[in-house]
């Protein structure tokens, strides 16, 4: 299997067999204080799924924090991933009210609910629109700290038969 293909099987394969938890930006807060290294995960209303990996602890502050190890990926249609451009280092914003990656237009923009979100190109991560569309419902957001997305990783790439295509699944109501 290719490394493209082991990422993609692993993130999706991950929003597809966790919990369905109600999760807000608090409670988010909460379960990744001290945590450290981080994968969010996205699945929009139209099937798309994408994220960002933070490589600090995450925090309620009114300013951005963060460093270069950041960066935003699109998992589906095709998996991608957009790197910090050095244009500026607003990398993530943890406010009361939201989550922002990026900077001018957020890379990944959510409401406090996780409810609704906005993609848009961001010079922090030189990115396109990562979801289906540029303002988004928010079907499933997951978080995961890193060694367990690691984990699991390896988990699929030492196991062939998990050449399933989950995808459809994902959009069934």
């Amino acid at each position: 299997m290719t490394l493209t293909l082991i990422l993609t099987l692993t993130l999706t394969l991950i929003l597809t067999l966790t919990l369905t938890l109600a999760l807000t930006l608090a409670l988010t807060l909460t379960r990744c204080e001290g945590v450290g290294s981080t994968v969010l995960l996205v699945l929009d209303g139209q099937g798309s799924i994408f994220g960002a990996f933070s490589g600090d602890a995450w925090r309620v502050d009114k300013h951005y924090y963060g460093n270069g190890e950041s960066f935003l990926f699109t998992v589906h249609p095709q998996f991608k991933v957009y790197p910090w451009t050095r244009a500026n280092d607003h990398f993530v914003l943890a406010a009361h009210d939201c989550l922002a990656f990026g900077s001018e237009d957020a890379g990944i923009y959510l409401d406090s609910a996780f409810e609704f979100g906005s993609s848009k190109p961001s010079i922090t991560y030189g990115n396109p629109t990562l979801g289906s569309s540029p303002e988004f419902k928010c079907i499933k957001v997951e978080i995961l700290p890193l060694f367990l997305a690691l984990t699991l990783t390896l988990i699929v790439a030492l196991t062939p038969s998990l050449t399933l295509n989950l995808t459809p699944s994902l959009t069934q109501p």
